[in-house]
C-alpha cells in the first residue's frame, strides 16, 4: 500500500539482494556497457529489511520523461499481479567507467519512490568491477534519507549465497544478449521486459546455486 508524507531513514535496515535480481540488474549493465543503463528495483520490505527480488530493466538511452510514465505504470500494474512485491528502488549504471556519480534520474526516482512506500534503495553498478573476483560486490548500495533529500551509502548488505557462481556462470553462457528493457520493447512489442525465464535462455537450467 503506498504510503504519503511517512517516509523515514531508517538506517539499520539490512539489504538484501537476491540472486535474480542482482543478477538481471549486472547483466543489463552488461549488455549495454558504453551506455547509461537504469533499471527498478523489486521486493518487499520486511521488518527491518529491504529484500530485492527481482530487476526490471528500463532504459539503455536517455530517459525521457514521457516513456518512464509509461514504464513506471506498467511495472506498478505488474506488481498489482504479483503476492506482496513492490518496487523498492532502481539501480543505475552510468557510460564513462570512471564515472562514479550518482545518477540524476536514479536520484529522483529514489525520492519519488521513497514518498509513496517509505523506503528506497538504490543500486549503483560498478561496470568495470563487474566479473572481477577479488571483488565482493561490484555495486554500491544508498538509501535514501527524506530528511536531508538525499542518498546515502549503505553497507548493511547481505548478497543470496552462490550468486556469484551464478552470475559468472551467466556471464560465460552470454545470457546478457536475451536481456530486454523498455527501449527494446517500445521497439518491438514482442520484447519481454519482465525477462521472464531469463536465466533459462542461453544455460537451460537456472539451478546454479
Amino acid at each position: 500500500r503506498r504510503v504519503h508524507g511517512g517516509s523515514f531513514f531508517a538506517n539499520n535496515m539490512k539489504c538484501v539482494l537476491s540472486s535474480d535480481g542482482y543478477c538481471k540488474a549486472l547483466l543489463h549493465a552488461c549488455r549495454w556497457p558504453d551506455k547509461e543503463v537504469i533499471g527498478l528495483l523489486l521486493g518487499s520490505i520486511e521488518k527491518n529489511q529491504i529484500v530485492i527480488r527481482d530487476a526490471i530493466p528500463l532504459f539503455h538511452s536517455q530517459t525521457l520523461s514521457m516513456m518512464l510514465e509509461a514504464a513506471l505504470l506498467q511495472v506498478e500494474k505488474y506488481c498489482e499481479s504479483l503476492e506482496s512485491i513492490r518496487i523498492v528502488g532502481c539501480y543505475f549504471a552510468n557510460s564513462n567507467l570512471s564515472d562514479d556519480r550518482i545518477n540524476v534520474v536514479a536520484t529522483r526516482l529514489a525520492e519519488r519512490i521513497a514518498s509513496h512506500y517509505q523506503h528506497a534503495c538504490v543500486l549503483a553498478i560498478d561496470n568495470k568491477s563487474i566479473g572481477d573476483e577479488e571483488v565482493s560486490l561490484p555495486a554500491k548500495v544508498y538509501l535514501w534519507d527524506p530528511h536531508q533529500s538525499m542518498l546515502k551509502a549503505h553497507s548493511d548488505v547481505q548478497l543470496e549465497e552462490g550468486t556469484k557462481a551464478a552470475l559468472s556462470a551467466y556471464m560465460d553462457s552470454a545470457v546478457y544478449t536475451a536481456i530486454a528493457d523498455f527501449d527494446d520493447h517500445f521497439e518491438d512489442l514482442s520484447k519481454d521486459w519482465t525477462n521472464t525465464g531469463i536465466f533459462l535462455t542461453k544455460t537451460g537450467n537456472k539451478n546454479l546455486l
